[in-house]
């Protein structure tokens, strides 16, 4: 085992390549971006939230005008007075 470790401890690795750099450096940058592209969505997302919930606060908060009711009464004409009911009808209304 000792020689094994000796053996190990007198290797040292080869130092990467110009072109081996650029990769590497190449490849950090573009998930630099992806990740500031994702917080960009986040922030987007979040401020949305945020406006969208200030505006249904501010909706619920203001006071809505009582709504006035209408009643409308209508006398029902009775079975078999179809004529009655026609000659009540408005007949501008259905021109």
């Amino acid at each position: 085992m000792e020689q094994f470790e000796s053996e190990l401890s007198r290797l040292r690795p080869r130092a990467a390549g110009p072109e081996w750099t650029g990769k590497i450096a190449a490849e950090l940058a573009a998930e630099r971006r992806s990740d500031r592209t994702l917080i960009a969505a986040m922030s987007a997302g979040a401020l949305a939230a945020c406006v969208i919930a200030s505006l249904l606060i501010d909706q619920s908060s203001t006071s809505m005008p009582p709504s006035s009711t209408v009643v409308v009464t209508h006398e029902v004409p009775q079975h078999g007075s179809n004529v009655q009911a026609f000659a009540g009808a408005d007949l501008d209304a259905w021109n």
